[in-house]
């Protein structure tokens, strides 16, 4: 609705520029967002006053200007002009409720689109020496990592998710790989590459020639160095040790190298907030090397503070004590680790209630939402034991029956899922997606404590049960991009 709305204003404005109302020369960008207010429509714009400035007008007579310009739409049961010159949306209930048949008939494809089609973009999250179990420092890196890599693919990127093993220098077996490998598959973590810096010499000596051909390395004391310097970052690097060994950072440099050598069109990595200095090294190094800006993309994740019992919980890997990803997953359970993980913005500190994530109620993010879902197989059930009918074709025919404020409601959430995935994928902040989440999560119970939706009346069963398994096909959907499993009874 919201593009066909944006292509209705696009035909509007054609036709106030054919009159000289708005000069030919002016095409302003056309943006069409939902409200925040069901008073004021379910869509508005603010083209108005974004034309008023070059034409001369008042907002508010450019926007009746445009309303009487608009195409006629059967969608749209009311277009209103409200100060200082939006133009307000609302949609006709029909049109509403088409968001039902639509999620139910696509499934798990709902919210899915090809709006990334055609481009790759490889995604490294976390990277370490397998010479032990991962800290749970990398937890939130971890989980923010995997589910902006699902969501990015949920909107149609080509996405390869890469695991670096920092082994060169390090002690390393099979076995501690595929320990890693487990930890992290427990985590519902999946990487279809796995990559062994002992395995970049090729790579790394390319690097290194080209640096040295372009005047970007020099020697000093027996080290050879990056001029990182001249591309923003704070100091220079070392790249090459004595013994010719490559530093760290020329891990990283060929690697980035090599991957946007073989045609990927974005490397994202999400680091943790410690990894201020590798991330510069990389941007300069990128630079140096030739490559585009926007083909790279960097996130430093601030880590989690981790409580119990309104303690603060040591991470340190220094001491005996060291709590581990695996330790986090014991305590709290992996869904709710993974949801509470991606629930703020990857720059915002994040501090982690061990014994809110442990608990079964309301004020447990994680709980409420798979209990909406696991809320709506319970009546599924009711509906058997009760030996009521259900019949999907003769619910979606009376859809016209429900009338409450808060059916329309969820209706209006559901068609906010996809615009929501979208935006969370391009942002890169699962946040977007955890929060709405939690309002869809909300406004299902709060319509079922007030509402009883297995009714004697076999037509507004149906249409009300049609409802509320879209509510949980669009939960599913949701919990499965950010890594939670919907359990069906809690």
């Amino acid at each position: 609705m919201k593009d066909r709305l944006e292509q209705d204003l696009a035909v509007a404005l054609a036709a106030l520029q054919s009159t000289g109302m708005v000069p030919s020369d002016v095409n302003p960008s056309i943006v069409v967002t939902r409200t925040r207010d069901a008073g004021h429509g379910d869509f508005a714009s603010n083209l108005a006053m974004m034309l008023a400035k070059p034409t001369g007008h008042a907002p508010c007579d450019i926007a009746r200007a445009l309303i009487e310009a608009l195409p006629v739409s059967d969608d749209i049961r009311d277009v209103v002009v409200a100060d200082p010159g939006f133009i307000n949306f609302f949609q006709a209930d029909e049109a509403q409720a088409a968001v039902v048949p639509a999620v139910l008939s696509q499934g798990r494809q709902f919210g899915r689109s090809q709006l990334g089609a055609g481009q790759r973009v490889q995604v490294e999250c976390v990277s370490s020496c397998p010479a032990g179990p991962l800290p749970v420092s990398q937890g939130r890196p971890v989980a923010l990592g995997a589910t902006i890599a699902d969501l990015m693919e949920a909107v149609g990127f080509e996405v390869r998710r890469v695991y670096r093993l920092t082994d060169a220098g390090c002690q390393m077996d099979g076995p501690a790989a595929t320990a890693i490998r487990q930890e992290l598959n427990e985590f519902g973590v999946h990487h279809a590459e796995w990559v062994s810096e002992c395995s970049l010499g090729d790579a790394l000596q390319r690097v290194v020639d080209r640096l040295e051909a372009s005047g970007q390395l020099y020697e000093k004391e027996g080290v050879r160095w990056f001029r990182s310097s001249e591309f923003g970052d704070d100091r220079d690097r070392a790249l090459l040790w004595g013994n010719g060994q490559g530093s760290c950072f020329a891990s990283d440099i060929a690697c980035i190298d090599n991957t946007l050598e073989r045609g990927v069109d974005k490397v994202l990595y999400v680091f943790g907030a410690d990894q201020h200095e590798r991330a510069a090294c990389l941007s300069a190094a990128c630079q140096a090397l030739g490559h585009p800006r926007e083909k790279f993309e960097i996130l430093l994740t601030r880590f989690a503070n981790l409580f119990r019992g309104g303690e603060p919980v040591s991470l340190s890997t220094a001491c005996d004590s060291i709590v581990t990803l695996r330790e986090l997953c014991d305590e709290v359970g992996k869904d709710a680790a993974r949801f509470l993980y991606v629930m703020r913005k990857h720059s915002q500190p994040f501090d982690f209630d061990l014994d809110l994530a442990r608990s079964q109620s309301n004020e447990n993010p994680a709980y409420h939402v798979q209990m909406a879902h696991a809320r709506v197989c319970s009546v599924m059930r009711q509906l058997n034991q009760r030996a009521l009918t259900f019949d999907q074709e003769a619910g979606l025919a009376a859809l016209f029956r429900l009338s409450e404020t808060a059916e329309f409601e969820l209706m209006s959430l559901l068609a906010m899922f996809p615009e929501r995935v979208q935006r969370a994928a391009l942002a890169r902040e699962p946040h977007q997606l955890t929060r709405y989440l939690r309002d869809l999560a909300n406004g299902l119970h709060s319509y079922y404590n007030a509402h009883k939706v297995l009714v004697d009346d076999d037509e507004l069963r149906h249409a009300r049960v049609c409802l509320l398994l879209a509510v949980r096909q669009v939960l599913g959907n949701g919990l499965s991009l950010i890594g939670v499993s919907t359990p069906e009874v809690m």
